[in-house]
């Protein structure tokens, strides 16, 4: 599958001429949309696996899909933060919504309308679970937990192939009943629908905000054309268990 990527160089000088507020908001823009677009697909590509038929592979897909899904959302959460502050509360908006087009300005109502309820998901992803240890709830959660459920840990010679997946079940029990006290199946759907919606929307809206720019400001004219070859979106699969060289732990 061919890929045509182009190459566009902007003069330092033409980022310059923009207005402060408007330089600012361009360059984080940019930041945000690699960092969620490539943690967004570190998303996707976890939870995949070449063999759902195996416990020790559905083990692997849910702590993989867990530990990332924790990171974009924490990610996305503080996208919004700089959309409130760095386009809200200047007098961007006032300035560019109406030059936007009709899905960025979609994308822009659902992310308000999402954030505006402040109980959402992401929110309580990443205040309680992205970047905190909460090991004070590890007894509750324990013992909660029943004796047929599977308290397996995986061992391996080299302690990257090892997995403590009864350190997930326990841990991760309380992001799941957070969301969903009674299903934590359930709960594992939600943050795929709702971490997948707000990337997109974000996405949606930020990307039409440097389409905005590049009519006012760049016109920008294609240097170089790339050809790349690239692999169907969802026949990447992200393995756990790898070969290691002498060096590598």
């Amino acid at each position: 599958m061919t890929i045509t990527i182009y190459d566009i160089k902007i003069p330092k000088s033409t980022i310059e001429q923009m207005a402060e507020h408007e330089r600012k908001f361009f360059i984080i823009s940019g930041h945000i949309l690699n960092e969620i677009n490539f943690f967004g697909k570190i998303f996707l590509w976890s939870s995949l696996t070449d063999n759902l038929n195996s416990k020790l592979q559905d083990h692997v897909s849910v702590t993989q899909k867990l530990a990332s899904a924790k990171v974009l959302a924490g990610k996305l959460f503080e996208s919004w933060n700089v959309i409130q502050k760095l386009y809200f509360q200047s007098r961007l908006s006032k300035e560019t919504n109406e030059f936007l087009r009709e899905e960025s300005l979609l994308a822009l109502k659902e992310l308000k309308k999402y954030f505006g309820n402040s109980s959402n998901l992401i929110a309580t992803i990443r205040n309680k679970f992205s970047f905190h240890y909460d090991y004070n709830a590890l007894n509750s959660d324990f013992s909660a937990i029943p004796e047929n459920e599977d308290w397996n840990i995986y061992l391996s010679e080299q302690n990257s192939n090892s997995l403590y997946y009864l350190s997930e079940m326990v841990v991760n029990r309380s992001m799941l009943t957070t969301i969903d006290s009674y299903d934590p199946e359930k709960a594992l759907n939600q943050i795929t629908v709702e971490v997948n919606f707000v990337w997109d929307q974000i996405v949606n809206f930020l990307s039409g905000y440097i389409i905005y720019l590049n009519s006012k400001y760049f016109q920008m004219n294609r240097d170089q054309i790339h050809f790349m070859e690239g692999v169907n979106l969802l026949d990447v699969i992200i393995p756990y268990f790898v070969k290691h060289n002498n060096e590598l732990k």
